[in-house]
């Protein structure tokens, strides 16, 4: 008898293995579709509006952007969706 109650925890525990094994790979695979349809998410872009500010500065006098086109609140556009704009 000992024999079968050897053999039915280790099945047991091979399907709790099994099924948390599927589950992790169906989230990673969920993740990774959810994270290629949104690119913008990978792009670094400056936390707060002194590092905006320095980040404008760094970058070449024929690059820069007007100062009226900076964006001072990219949080707000973030919630509204319309982050599609670089610093």
């Amino acid at each position: 008898m000992r024999q079968f109650e050897e053999m039915r925890e280790r099945n047991v525990r091979e399907s709790f293995k099994s099924t948390l094994l599927l589950l992790g790979f169906g989230l990673g695979a969920l993740g990774f579709l959810v994270a290629a349809d949104h690119p913008e998410w990978f792009r670094l872009r400056p936390a707060s509006g002194v590092s905006a500010a320095m980040s404008h500065a760094a970058r070449p006098a024929a690059s820069r952007a007007a100062p009226a086109e900076i964006d001072q609140e990219p949080h707000r556009n973030a919630m509204k969706g319309d982050n599609k704009r670089a610093l």
